[in-house]
């Protein structure tokens, strides 16, 4: 058995991997087999932490999922709820009043405007909760103007004046000709919009509509094992898959498709997934990155947003699980209290205990150092608390006779601590902010490691006396989740062995037997991502992103070549990549074979690259496509870079996403046909050589064996351009 969860040590696996095509160990990826549907996949394909042990238990999402019911929310939108789905109802309308009249202010003013929105709605549909109405249309319609739309309304609302002038118009006809059960329509509109702008994205984050939507959610089945891919066209056949998700975030359900159709053409209500291989590649190529992206189990998720494209080209990380809304600058600085006073405290716990008699310097060395690597943590209302100024006045007393090293790093700390405190001094503190004690971060640093890079045996801060006002900790990393971390010395792998809900600190127990403890998000920071399921770009509360224009735009404008079917249904969710020919991610040893056709296109169209389009599972799977002397040519390739594991020395580091056309594709194949042919020319050349001279050392022999070797030279020149 093997010391990493508990999984046996194998040989290698025949057959190649369903996302890669790769074999077992192939630059170390290691393969897993599904013990239900006997599908093969890399580890760092399949999205999951590699490792370097075989599972016997292994069972692919898709087999998984095999007569589970699945929660999912109903309605069930790319994206999330809009407003409209929260307002279609009473409770989700009563849900929003409640968030309403919690945030006070302007939102007095929005819960008008709500009351006016249920109205126009209950006029359009000739009715309310109650039933169908009694009174005339031109009753109803003249007491919604008395109380929203006249100037001495009880309840006035501000509308844009054209749309004032509409329903006024309507109203103060001649023969109420105009009256009908949609003439607030748009104004309803409007206000709908206004109202979503302003408060979608935090009404979201708030605790009333996450129990509004639990309780809209259903059960659904899944009764086989999933074929269809919904970014592709092909729906036969056991390929490794994902699930699809409607959101990212912990509210995120699998994506459901109503049923359709009638008679022998329809279909049930159903599940989405993906296949991974199509997920995967999306997300890698440069053209569509950002259109798919995947999720850990709990729906947090990494990659740029149009506000983070600047920060990312810098190559700092972007983290998203974004609201997209303004944030409320108590709760920021709260947060930020939160994290100073979980990252600082227990060092100035270990700093009391300090004495220079027991021989505590290299100790208060260490926290010294970790307290000046997390300066930047630091925030105003914690610093003029005063315990943190006056415990390094007096280790710095206590210890500068005989270790003035101590000293010197305390003077140092203080000088960073009184800059980072006057600039942040000088930015403000919210008015009115007084700090939480001891607040349950969701979001903070993590504790318990030296600032020197080593690992530190981390008892003192993962203790049971360093709690938290009784409050306990839920835990979120599960025992046994791996994680890796570079130290000084090189990097170790390690995995949580143990949970302290009184902490909130997980123990990670590292491949060399040294161990520390480590707080939510120190975990998460060393994980290695497990890709949970994919989302697609979706609008953010209902406002257009880059990427979910640039999604439409591909579904609009792209028809797979292969399949030749549309991508513009109302709930088709299919993307077309495009020929990489010419890309610059066109995978380099691929660029000499296909060059030469683009010269040719550059000379009659003035473009050197490839565009035609093609679903990724279409390029990969409808072998009758491309073929060339009856025997399919490969339109896919896709490889998802090395494993931490890996040192060598090639180019496989990074990932490939490369699909063809056919006529690119049939120009690699052959391209690589020909590379093979002159390697083994060359190989039999020299042969030749090694045969014919025999022991003659005779002037005509060595010329022959000259003029031979000249020739594999040339040969193997040949190839290696060619590779």
């Amino acid at each position: 058995m093997s010391a990493m969860n508990g999984q046996l040590e194998m040989e290698r696996i025949s057959g190649y991997c369903d996302i890669c095509t790769k074999k077992d160990g192939e630059r170390e990826h290691n393969l897993q087999r599904c013990k239900v549907c006997s599908v093969l996949v890399h580890e760092l394909c399949y999205g999951m932490v590699p490792t370097t042990t075989k599972n016997p238990d292994f069972v692919c999402h898709a087999c998984k999922a095999v007569g589970q019911e699945i929660e999912v929310n109903v309605p069930s939108r790319l994206g999330g709820w809009l407003l409209r789905d929260v307002l279609a109802q009473r409770a989700g309308a009563n849900s929003f009043r409640e968030y309403l009249r919690g945030i006070g202010g302007k939102g007095d003013d929005d819960e008008r405007r709500l009351d006016f929105y249920l109205a126009a709605s209950d006029f359009y549909a000739n009715k309310d909760e109650e039933g169908l109405f009694e009174e005339p249309l031109k009753v109803r319609a003249q007491n919604i103007f008395d109380t929203y739309c006249a100037r001495d309304a009880a309840k006035k609302i501000e509308l844009s004046d054209g749309m004032m002038s509409e329903i006024e118009a309507a109203i103060f006809g001649d023969d109420g000709s105009n009256i009908a059960s949609d003439m607030f329509n748009a104004a309803r509109q409007e206000v709908l919009l206004s109202l979503q702008k302003g408060h979608l994205g935090k009404y979201k984050q708030s605790a009333t509509f996450k129990t509004h939507l639990a309780s809209q959610r259903k059960m659904v089945k899944q009764e086989g094992r999933p074929t269809q891919c919904s970014l592709c066209s092909v729906s036969t056949g056991l390929h490794a898959m994902h699930p699809l998700y409607d959101d990212y975030g912990r509210e995120g359900r699998q994506l459901l498709l109503p049923a359709t159709g009638v008679g022998f053409k329809r279909k049930e209500e159903r599940l989405e997934w993906v296949h991974t291989l199509c997920a995967m590649f999306i997300c890698a190529s440069g053209r569509t990155g950002g259109l798919v992206y995947g999720c850990t189990a709990d729906g947090d998720w990494e990659m740029p947003d149009d506000e983070d494209e600047e920060e990312e080209s810098q190559g700092q990380k972007v983290i998203g699980n974004k609201d997209g809304s303004e944030e409320d600058p108590l709760q920021m600085e709260q947060l930020s209290y939160t994290k100073c006073e979980q990252t600082f405290e227990p060092l100035l716990e270990r700093l009391e205990r300090a004495n220079p008699v027991n021989g505590d310097a290299k100790e208060v060395l260490d926290c010294i150092q970790s307290m000046t690597d997390a300066v930047e943590l630091l925030t105003v209302p914690f610093v003029d608390e005063g315990h943190i100024g006056l415990l390094v006045k007096k280790v710095k007393k206590s210890f500068e006779d005989t270790h003035p090293e101590v000293k010197a790093r305390c003077k140092a700390f203080s000088a960073k601590m009184k800059k980072v405190y006057y600039e942040k001094k000088e930015k403000g503190v919210p008015e009115g902010f007084k700090p939480i004690k001891h607040a349950n971060a969701v979001d903070s640093p993590a504790q318990g490691s030296s600032g020197d890079g080593r690992k530190g045996g981390g008892d003192d801060v993962g203790g049971e006396d360093a709690g938290t006002n009784g409050s306990t900790f839920e835990q979120k990393h599960p025992i046994g989740t791996a994680v890796r971390k570079e130290f000084s010395a090189g990097a170790h792998s390690g995995e949580v062995q143990s949970f302290n809900s009184t902490t909130g600190l997980y123990r990670v127990v590292y491949d060399d037997a040294d161990a520390e403890d480590l707080d939510e998000a120190g975990v998460s920071k060393l994980m290695l991502s497990f890709t949970h399921h994919f989302c697609l770009a979706a609008p953010e509360h209902g406002e257009e992103t880059t990427a979910s224009k640039l999604l439409k735009e591909h579904q609009e404008s792209l028809r797979c070549i292969v399949c030749n079917v549309a991508d513009t249904g109302r709930r088709c969710n299919r993307i077309a990549v495009q020929c990489s020919a010419g890309d610059k991610q066109e995978f380099g040893e691929f660029r000499q074979f296909t060059k030469k056709s683009l010269g040719k296109s550059f000379k009659e169209k003035g473009d050197n690259t490839c565009t035609t389009p093609m679903h990724v599972g279409c390029a990969r799977w409808k072998s009758d496509y491309a073929k060339v002397k009856g025997k399919s040519v490969r339109m896919c390739y896709y490889f998802p870079g090395k494993p931490p594991t890996y040192n060598g020395p090639d180019g496989y580091t990074d990932p490939v996403a490369n699909c063809f056309c056919r006529n690119h594709a049939r120009e690699i194949v052959e391209g690589l046909t020909t590379s093979s042919t002159r390697k083994r020319k060359a190989d039999a050349e020299d042969d030749s050589v090694k045969d014919d001279s025999n022991g003659d050392d005779s002037d005509a022999n060595k010329e022959r064996r000259i003029q031979a070797r000249k020739k594999k030279r040339v040969l193997l020149d040949d190839s290696d351009n060619d590779e």
